[in-house]
């Protein structure tokens, strides 16, 4: 099977002027039809049954042990179901494999009885998986496709300065909610979805005599470079920055991926999606 390379054509979409409900403020209904113009360029967009994408992963270690390693990066969709699949030539470290089908989760140990920071996260707080968030637009469960269904909320919350950049920032509210605050952030000339901050705040506590202490994990996905596949505004750069502080100690580790190749519609094999 021989996936459909990315157009090498950036999406060019000139919106007007954001609509305002009372005081000033964007009406979230107005941020989401202009972020579903954005992702089909204003047009009826090629029905997607499923999407493979294919490029490469970098991992690295920003704070913590020092590590760097490459491999290649698989993430399908298909309706709900998702599994994102990275691979590592390393003992320590061979990779992810996350699969939800639509109904649970499965997430890959790395040795008996362990999981990475990042397949931790994703087990610990499923919902993040669970509701098609991780992935964003490259994800056909990405669910500001479907809200209706999804009977999730949204509010939005204003322009908000990230990292010098002012983006809207929208609270995703699900029907079912897990520990996880999201927030997804879009450009405001674009609409285009360019991060989600996930953040986590779990207490730990011990006899009355020890001080309850509190975990911190925060994931930022971030997306960039986006370009036209079958009539849809897709990002070729997909990164994952997670950061843990504990009373233990801090770390950052990044996963920075390149999309090389993208296709839709392809024979997917039931079992990619079966947790075995």
């Amino acid at each position: 099977m021989k996936p459909a390379s990315l157009v090498l054509m950036a999406v060019l979409l000139v919106l007007p002027a954001p609509a305002r409900g009372e005081g000033g403020q964007m009406r979230v209904e107005d941020l989401l039809e202009k972020h579903l113009g954005f992702l089909t360029d204003g047009k009826a967009p090629s029905s997607v049954d499923n999407r493979l994408v294919m490029g490469t992963c970098s991992f690295r270690v920003l704070i913590g042990r020092s590590a760097s390693l490459s491999g290649p990066v698989n993430f399908l969709s298909q309706g709900n179901k998702v599994r994102l699949l990275v691979r590592f030539n390393d003992s320590g470290y061979s990779g992810e494999n996350v699969i939800h089908n639509g109904k649970r989760l499965r997430v890959d140990q790395i040795s008996p009885g362990v999981r990475s920071q990042l397949g931790d996260f994703f087990y610990r707080f499923e919902e993040v998986v669970r509701e098609g968030l991780v992935g964003g637009v490259l994800s056909t469960a990405w669910p500001l496709l479907d809200l209706k269904r999804r009977q999730a909320r949204l509010e939005y919350e204003g322009l908000k300065k990230i990292a010098g950049r002012e983006l809207h920032e929208v609270t995703y509210r699900a029907k079912r909610p897990g520990e996880a605050r999201v927030q997804l952030y879009f450009d405001p000339e674009s609409y285009g979805h360019v991060l989600t901050i996930y953040r986590v705040m779990v207490s730990r506590s011990g006899s009355v005599a020890i001080r309850t202490t509190r975990d911190r994990f925060t994931l930022e996905e971030s997306f960039g470079d986006f370009r036209s596949l079958d009539g849809w505004a897709l990002p070729s750069q997909w990164s994952m920055k997670l950061t843990l502080q504990t009373d233990r100690g801090n770390s950052v580790s990044e996963w920075s991926m390149a999309i090389d190749n993208a296709s839709h519609n392809q024979r997917m094999n039931p079992e990619y999606f079966k947790l075995k």
